[in-house]
């Protein structure tokens, strides 16, 4: 065995302050794989050591919003750690949330990592977005009984 090559195809989203990374195991020997291990930066050249997962995928939290990050990731096992992926950018963004309900009713809003929830005041009504991803673009979700969530980044 000899270390692993580089996992590929390494992709993900900018939130509020935080990076979601997914990647692919390297194509060869990835059973033998231990740890994948990332780094991000401002420019590409001076890195910064992330976290060390096991998983394909990792949130990087204490972001810049509006700062373009340069991320790698490189694979390990038991006989070391190899290349870096080709680096990917991503910017972090504050999201925009803004909710409208039938009728001319305020709304009441709570954000949970990607669950947003709603309802009006004195209202046991409540509509609920789950699993929501929002991208660079508009996003527009209605629930079952007529509330709409959009999103947008600022």
């Amino acid at each position: 065995m000899a270390v692993p090559i580089a996992p590929h195809s390494i992709t993900g989203n900018g939130w509020d302050s935080k990076v979601s990374l997914r990647w692919n195991p390297p194509s060869t020997d990835a059973s033998s794989i231990t740890a994948y291990n990332v780094e991000y930066g401002t420019n590409g050249v001076a890195w910064t050591t992330g976290p060390t997962v096991s998983d394909l995928f990792v949130d990087i939290t204490g972001l810049t919003n509006g700062t373009l990050y340069y991320f790698r990731v490189s694979a390990t096992n038991p006989d070391g750690t190899g290349p870096f992926t080709t680096a990917t950018t991503i910017t972090p963004r504050a999201q925009e949330v803004s909710l409208t309900a039938p009728g001319a009713h305020p709304l009441l809003a709570s954000r949970t990592k990607s669950r947003y929830a709603f309802r009006t005041p004195g209202s046991e009504t409540q509509g609920t977005m789950i699993n929501m991803v929002a991208s660079d673009g508009l996003k527009t979700i209605n629930d079952k009984i007529g509330f709409s969530l959009t999103i947008r980044p600022a």
